[in-house]
């Protein structure tokens, strides 16, 4: 019957879900249908075959467009298949395993069934497409098939055939179609609620239906007694579906910190004409709830029946997409034989996260969720459903609370919080200024202090801090608030000024030396006075500090509520904010550092920023506890070089990094294999801290520990710890210190149960003067985190528009405003893209108008780093910029930038100005970097300066950090480098690696004659996500032999951990690849010679040379340029290192007589390469070193230097001719 039929418009949902899922079971519906389980299996299958002949839905088919039509099966009788002699558990598992397989959709019938003969019973096995049949329709399936049973057994025919399905197919409702894409389609566009979706899923799919990588679906059942509950229902005249609702949106809501929840809810879909229809009605549409927390549970759920009136009489709009899909069943309406019954089994898939399943017999309740394993973990499930039965719970039995004060932990969850708080273990005993007078009085020849190598005792410390006390009160205007401001260069001024303001019952204010003037000035203002460097040095000359001792100084008493210090921070309403942390708070948080890391404090590095609150623990904690404080220069932190060379020299225990800047260092030191035998401790904060540093730090320096700390400027420096093992996939921030808890809360108010993200709040001593709730220290941070089963903390991000640049923190929204106070007229919308703040503007005024202007009056931190001119801000559906697209746009903008490039014609600078346009050009994500540009001016800032020289390092192009900021254009630092020779204690490496991802297999590299790593640049992605890429730097050898270059790079430690290698060796490489291939044995997997033939020395007068020896230097220049282009010129550095790489290799092939090679060997060649013309029988030469079968490969058109003119031919020769693919495949080997 191939006639014109249409999907209906439920069919249609259901295959645009097969469309998404194709080839799973989600679309599967049916399970062990049973009558009275008596009957006589050939006569149940000859009724069975009756019904799905007389039936028109299991005519139904699709051709692979989703166009259906009808075909009348010939003959449907089911088989029998006999159990009798199994266990009933066996049988089961057959028959899940037999539903869990998807059906061929296209053409094929859309049912399955069978007979089966247990012990006990017969029953049906039916499993059904559900384009075909709805649970109901299964239902009338049952009952149909004991009507014809009961026919057949009686001895009467039944033929009648029901078409009333097809006729439905066959006159569609077009109107109705079209209201259901009208409803389908609805764009909001008034102000959009938070409404609740779940973060994680994969991808999506078209017509509204959530997809993601799908994983087999579990599923979670919970039963639970239903006769207070249906008392409930029935004084309130509501069903139990309105209550789970209910209970559903305010749970999520609260979990999620949603005002509104959708929720995808299956209905029946059939009116008087279909109730007795077999075949597939049941719709599911969304249904958007918001939840009222000021009401009452009882009068909430008596909202959502009407709401749910309302959706089912189509008075409800589809919100479309939702996450959450509901089917409520009442058990008891659905037809059934009068003894028979349906065991519906699951789908090992589910379409959407969360899928609830409710079912009401009227005796009992039963709640099964089918849940996708991709976006919870079993236990999530569970503990969700146990949380809306639980609060299901307490609105039937309390229907006069408020929604409000429904409690969402249950009692084991609040003892489970309470013990990850802090130990309330600490009193207050003394400020930091009294403990620092005491040890002063006790310990007066005590070092405490290192300065420019000159070490300062008590004594020598303690005069100083009694001048400035003496200065700050002949000076001071303390009709002002008594705070002293700090803006001073690092130096033992600094932490004297601290304890001196102190000592006259003052705060310090610590203000920024790079912060505009005019910012100095209004920040002077707000002070009692302002202590400049210009000011003190004019102060302690008068004093004369040096040659007596001032005996005239009292000590301020101090009220340990009082205020110790005083920072601003970036605010949440535009406004920079004064913090205020009390002596009390500091006093705790010191002597819980102090007790904690006591066996690591013996020799302290302060090297932060006074503007940074670490550097309040950095400078106090060694002066008021007897330990030694290392003051470093002002930019010493920015400079990896300085750093390590004072943690050697002055064998620094401990110290601190914000973790971007670890970065940068951490990788320096690997490359030089920087070594702290004295270093202990590492901290980390102010940034989330990454675990794969913390591992190679851990690898790098195995004594060290690392900690990593938690704490917003609000509270006094941090507030949680953790202690890094180097094995964690992410890194926590820990547990509270001492006298402090966190909490994760909603907007609401509400503490979340373990494992949902929230707005993290502090309580307790660590807490800043004046944040309060319910009279008790509380600070809400504004960050997200979650508890995790593990006992820690997790820090997520922001729930504002705040960032964090280089530890200091930055509100974007405060950027825009200050800007714009400056500008009037003007519109600003601040961006931090790639750690930095770019200014797009709006308005009568320049870039760099912006840029000076913002440098005078703005702190340092809130200065953009680019001002970028727009005609007009991207909008959002509803009205509101759109910050993603508007740096998209950036980006985007910045990757067409055009310039011409004139580069170097010597050879050597040529090949470094083409690696380091190529890396800056990826680091400051713009385009056609030229050698001529300023790399700070296109926004290159210190971090980015690090990087840039952590990765010509890998190419072998070393770099001064105070080079880069010198000489900031390609060409100078091209040239620059060629002249770099290697300072104290530093070492170059031999082998560079290029990218080193942690795989089991090497593919190491040696460059021709006079190249280093840097000839394999354009090579950086060969076998990418396979193995890890090297090379080998000859200039490190000098004059050493082949043999011994051997030698030394299979010596090497992280050479010893990889058992497959491959090599390659590039011309006159070759040589060093062939003694290196005899040495590895099966550790080789492959030799590669590219472009080489062998050519043995020339031995005269007992010596041995090559033939380019005999040739003066002019002839090989003007040979080169021949064969690597004209347009380049060789250098007098090039042309040494070229002869004397091409004499190691003659010597070593004169002398050198078989390598034993078992791995397979492939020879390359560019076939218009005139130094390998005839290599077609030349190369069986390699025979009389390497006796082996040879596979040689041929680049046409290509000359010499295959790795600098055809990478992309040769590796991808190497990808399918060389690697091993039979042994590997092109799977990711980890190690």
């Amino acid at each position: 019957m191939h006639e014109n039929y249409e999907l209906t418009p439920e069919q249609k949902k259901i295959w645009q879900i097969q469309k998404a899922w194709n080839g799973t079971d989600i679309c599967n519906v049916g399970g062990i249908l049973r009558l009275s389980g008596k009957e006589d299996a050939d006569l149940l299958a000859r009724a069975v075959g009756i019904c799905v002949q007389t039936q028109s839905a299991f005519w139904i088919k699709v051709n692979r467009n989703g166009k259906p039509y009808f075909e009348e099966p010939a003959n449907d009788r089911p088989e029998i298949w006999d159990f009798t002699d199994s266990e009933w558990k066996e049988t089961e598992a057959e028959v899940q395993r037999w539903m869990y397989q998807p059906f061929c959709v296209e053409d094929h019938a859309l049912f399955e069934l069978r007979i089966l003969k247990l012990r006990e019973e017969t029953v049906i096995y039916g499993k059904f497409h559900h384009l075909i049949v709805d649970s109901y329709g299964i239902s009338l399936f049952v009952k149909a098939i004991e009507q014809i049973y009961l026919e057949l057994a009686a001895g009467r025919e039944v033929q009648t055939k029901d078409l009333r399905f097809l006729q439905k197919m066959q006159n569609q409702n077009h109107s109705l179609e079209t209201k259901y894409k009208k409803e389908e389609s609805i764009t909001l566009t008034k102000e959009p609620k938070r409404e609740v979706f779940f973060e994680k899923r994969a991808r999506k799919a078209a017509a509204g239906i959530l997809a993601g990588e799908l994983t087999q679906a579990d599923w979670y059942e919970e039963k639970f007694d239903t006769k207070e509950l249906n008392g409930f229902c029935r004084k309130r005249r509501i069903s139990s579906e309105s209550l789970l609702y209910a209970a559903l949106a305010v749970c999520l809501c609260r979990l999620k910190n949603g005002d509104a929840l959708r929720i995808g809810r299956n209905l029946i879909n059939r009116g008087a004409e279909e109730r007795n229809v077999i075949g597939m009605y049941v719709d599911t549409r969304g249904i958007l709830l918001e939840p009222d927390f000021s009401m009452s549970a009882g009068e909430y759920a008596a909202r959502v029946k009407q709401e749910l009136a309302l959706q089912a009489a189509g008075k409800r709009e589809d919100p479309g997409r939702f996450d959450v899909v509901v089917s409520y069943r009442p058990l008891r309406y659905l037809p059934s034989p009068k003894e028979g019954s349906c065991s519906e089994y699951m789908a090992g898939s589910a379409e959407v996260p969360l899928k609830l399943f409710f079912n009401d017999d009227g005796k009992k309740l039963e709640l099964i969720a089918r849940y996708q394993k991709e976006v919870f973990t079993r236990k999530e499930a569970e503990n969700l459903i146990r949380r809306v039965v639980f609060l299901m719970h307490q609105m039937v039995s309390g229907p006069e609370i408020k929604l409000k004060d429904l409690q969402l932990l249950e009692t084991a969850e609040k003892r489970q919080i309470a013990e990850r708080q802090g130990e309330v273990c600490w009193k207050y005993k003394k400020s930091p200024a009294q403990r620092y007078l005491d040890m002063a009085e006790k310990y007066p020849d005590l070092e405490i202090l290192l300065w420019h190598g000159e070490k300062w005792t008590y004594r020598r410390f303690h005069r100083l801090v009694t001048a400035i006390a003496g200065g700050i009160r002949q000076h001071g205007d303390f009709t002002k608030d008594r705070i002293i401001g700090l803006c001073l260069k690092r130096s033992p001024n600094l932490p004297a000024s601290m304890y001196a303001a102190w000592l006259c019952g003052c705060a310090y204010l610590p203000v920024s030396i790079y912060d505009a003037e005019s910012r100095k000035e209004k920040m002077a203002g707000k002070c009692a006075l302002f202590l400049t460097d210009v000011f003190l040095e004019k102060h302690l000359k008068e004093q004369d500090i040096l040659r007596k001792e001032r005996t005239d100084v009292t000590h301020w008493d101090i009220c340990p509520d009082g205020v110790a210090y005083q920072m601003y921070t970036s605010g949440t309403t535009g406004e920079p904010k004064a913090v205020q942390i009390s002596h009390r708070s500091l006093s705790c948080r010191l002597e819980w550092m102090a007790d904690t890391f006591q066996e690591y404090t013996q020799v302290i590095l302060q090297k932060t920023r006074n503007t940074f609150d670490v550097s309040n623990w950095e400078l106090l904690l060694p002066l008021s506890f007897g330990k030694l404080e290392v003051l470093t220069d002002d930019k010493m932190e920015a400079s990896p070089e300085d750093l390590a060379q004072i943690m050697q020299k002055e064998h620094v225990t401990m110290l601190h990094f914000v973790p971007s800047m670890f970065e940068q260092f951490l990788s320096m030191a690997e490359r030089r294999k920087w070594k702290f035998p004295d270093l202990k401790c590492i901290i980390l904060s102010g940034e989330a801290a990454k675990a794969e540093d913390i591992r190679r730090a851990k690898e790098l320096w195995k004594e060290a520990e690392i900690f990593n700390l938690y704490g917003p400027t609000e509270c006094t420096i941090d507030v949680s710890f953790y202690r890094c093992t180097g094995k964690e996939n992410e890194v926590p921030i820990g547990r509270p210190l001492w006298n402090t808890s966190l909490t994760v809360q909603n907007d609401r108010g509400d503490i979340l149960p373990v494992g949902e993200k929230g707005e993290l709040v502090i309580r307790g001593e660590l807490v800043g003067i004046g944040y309060e709730e319910n009279g008790l220290p509380s600070y809400r941070t504004g960050d997200l985190a979650v508890w995790k089963p593990d006992g820690y903390l997790y820090y997520l991000g922001r729930k504002d528009r705040q960032v964090k640049i280089r530890g200091i923190r930055v509100n974007l929204s405060e950027a825009e405003k200050s800007l714009e106070q400056l500008f009037a007229g003007s519109r600003h919308v601040v961006l931090c893209i790639r750690e930095q703040l770019i200014d797009f503007f709006e308005g009568d005024i320049t870039a760099e108008e912006i840029r000076e202007k913002a440098a005078e009056q703005l702190p340092y931190y809130e200065v953009p780093s680019e001002a970028v001119r727009v005609s007009g801000f991207p909008l959002g559906k509803h009205g509101k910029i759109d910050h993603r697209k508007l740096e998209l746009q950036y980006l985007d903008e910045k990757k067409k930038r055009r310039a011409k490039r004139q580069l170097s014609k010597d050879w050597e600078i040529r090949q470094k100005e083409e690696i380091m346009i190529h890396l800056a050009e990826e680091l400051l994500a713009v385009g056609n970097v030229t050698e001529k540009d300023n790399l700070l001016d296109l926004g290159m800032d210190s971090i980015d300066v690090l990087r840039f020289q952590a990765e010509c390092e890998c190419y072998g192009i070393f770099l001064e950090y105070a080079g880069i900021y010198a000489h900031p254009t390609i060409h100078r630092l091209a040239k620059q480098s060629t002249e770099w020779k290697l300072s104290e204690g530093m070492e170059q490496e031999a082998v560079t690696f290029l990218r080193m991802e942690g795989k089991e297999v090497l593919f190491l590299m040696i460059p021709f004659a006079g190249g280093s790593p840097a000839a394999f640049w354009r090579m950086r992605n060969l076998l990418s996500g396979k193995t890890d890429l090297a090379a080998v730097n000859p200039a490190v050898f000098g004059e050493k032999s082949i043999e011994k270059m051997a030698d030394e790079i299979l010596k090497r430690e992280e050479l010893q951990k990889y058992q497959k290698i491959y090599l390659l060796g590039d011309c006159v490489g070759s040589a060093l690849a062939i003694e290196l291939a005899g040495r590895m044995e099966k550790r080789l997997e492959g030799l590669i010679l590219c472009e080489a033939l062998p050519y043995e020395g020339i031995s005269v007068g007992g010596r041995i040379f090559s033939i380019w020896d005999f040739l003066p230097d002019q002839t090989v220049r003007i040979l080169l340029q021949k064969i690597r282009g004209k347009q380049f010129q060789v250098g007098d550095g090039f042309l040494k290192s070229f002869r004397r790489d091409v004499r190691k290799s003659a010597v070593y092939l004169k002398k050198r007589k078989k390598v034993s090679v078992s791995a397979p060997v492939t020879l390359v060649f560019g076939m218009e390469d005139p130094l390998t013309s005839g290599y077609q029988k030349k190369y069986k030469k390699w025979r009389t070193w390497i006796p082996a079968s040879y596979h040689i490969c041929r680049i046409a058109g290509k000359k010499h230097f295959l790795t600098e003119d055809a990478p992309a031919e040769l590796g991808k020769l190497i990808e399918t001719k060389v690697w091993r693919k039979e042994q590997y495949g092109d799977k990711n080997i980890q190690r």
